[in-house]
């Protein structure tokens, strides 16, 4: 499969192509609005493109008083924030080094003509296999404002997930004042023991999973709970006013 380099200068993003030429055709088709140069070199011209880097792999956190492995993406937790504008176009290299087999769904966002990026695990794609890396395309063709990604593999969305911050099209602004800051706040659910190993429990005798043992926001327990550091979220808000 054909891998992307990385951006250079002045917006150029090097392409380098380990076969032949379906995938130069795939990325000359939806690559449209560029101009082709010498020595595989891609000028950008009206549609901005990102890459990205996501690696699923375990890590250890302390949350609730104990500590806990967790897979995460890029060590973090929630994973990485996606910035982008309308009619951006964003590469992400998944490299798989964790337990599962997993894919990444960005939720909200449409794909037409691009299933295979997607990300519903055994509907639009089979799970990227364990240690092995695949790139995932998302175009945003009208979507702006806050959404957000996750994995699509039974529960591990509840560690692998993050937000997609769509700004207004470059030129244009907001249709309302621009605000002073902004941080993205993502809340979810924190468990002691092991989600893969709570909803296989639930599957095997047919009841209801546990219910999580904390609510997390940007992957801190509220104050109501022990051994909480969610006061950092309120000093890292008020130095950005």
């Amino acid at each position: 499969m054909g891998s992307l380099g990385q951006r250079g200068s002045k917006g150029e993003i090097e392409l380098r192509w380990y076969q032949g030429s379906f995938y130069w055709s795939r990325y000359k088709l939806i690559l449209m609005n560029v101009r082709f140069e010498s020595k595989s070199v891609i000028r950008q011209e009206t549609l901005p493109v990102e890459l990205m880097n996501f690696t699923m792999k375990d890590t250890n956190y302390r949350r609730l008083c104990s500590t806990k492995t967790v897979s995460s993406v890029n060590d973090n937790f929630p994973g990485p924030t996606i910035p982008d504008h309308k009619w951006d176009t964003v590469f992400v290299n998944i490299h798989d080094r964790g337990k599962y087999g997993i894919t990444i769904h960005w939720h909200g966002i449409r794909q037409p003509r691009n299933p295979w990026s997607d990300g519903l695990k055994n509907i639009m794609k089979c799970p990227i296999p364990l240690n092995t890396s695949f790139t995932q395309e998302i175009i945003f063709f009208i979507e702006k404002g806050t959404l957000w990604w996750h994995a699509h593999s039974d529960w591990s969305r509840a560690t692998k997930h993050g937000a997609i911050i769509i700004l207004p099209t470059l030129g244009t602004t907001y249709l309302f004042p621009k605000p002073y800051a902004e941080e993205a706040i993502v809340p979810a659910k924190c468990y002691k023991g092991d989600v893969m190993t709570i909803i296989d429990e639930a599957l095997t005798t047919g009841g209801d999973p546990k219910i999580s043992d904390a609510i997390t926001i940007n992957g801190q327990p509220e104050n109501l709970y022990e051994c909480s550091n969610i006061w950092y979220m309120e000093d890292q808000i008020s130095n950005l006013i």
